[in-house]
């Protein structure tokens, strides 16, 4: 197909005299507002634009010096180093779980439910155990000395027991 002006060439010509890519140049053709017919574009009005408004090749290479690697390939390469990751995790559960190492959740919440009432328990029965000997060194009435106490284990279970 010959051009019908001798202006006029492909952008695959004129790309590859700009020194970049097809779609590089139809992205700045687009920036600059130079208008492209049936893939032929003026030479001379392109070169103008990219005169006065910048080089599609300083965009490009622009582009190319960031650090990051293109957003499909790195989450696609991500995705595939979680996959991994994860089937190395199940398979080391299993043989946890097969080796008889694994502990299930709820057991481990039950037991330290169950330590925890223990602790608590014994904290409220303290002062009943230590009453009678501790009113005698210090010389006060063992009743008093015992509601006092009972009083103090309480306020500190009950400080101990809100949840922040």
């Amino acid at each position: 197909m010959k051009n019908s002006s001798p202006d006029l060439v492909k952008i695959a010509q004129l790309a590859k005299e700009f020194g970049c890519s097809r779609q590089n140049l139809y992205a700045c053709l687009r920036r600059w507002g130079v208008e492209v017919r049936n893939g032929l574009v003026s030479r001379k009005a392109a070169k103008a634009a990219r005169a006065r408004l910048g080089s599609p090749t300083a965009s490009q290479n622009a582009r190319s010096k960031r650090s990051e690697p293109p957003a499909k390939a790195a989450s696609r390469s991500e995705a595939e180093r979680q996959l991994i990751e994860l089937k190395v995790e199940g398979k080391r559960l299993a043989l946890a779980e097969r080796r008889g190492t694994l502990i299930k959740a709820e057991d481990v919440q039950q037991a330290a439910f169950d330590r925890g009432r223990c602790e608590r328990d014994a904290l409220l029965n303290w002062p009943v155990r230590i009453c009678g000997d501790l009113a005698a060194k210090l010389g006060v009435d063992e009743r008093t000395l015992h509601s006092e106490l009972d009083l103090a284990v309480r306020a500190f279970l009950e400080e101990r027991g809100q949840v922040k």
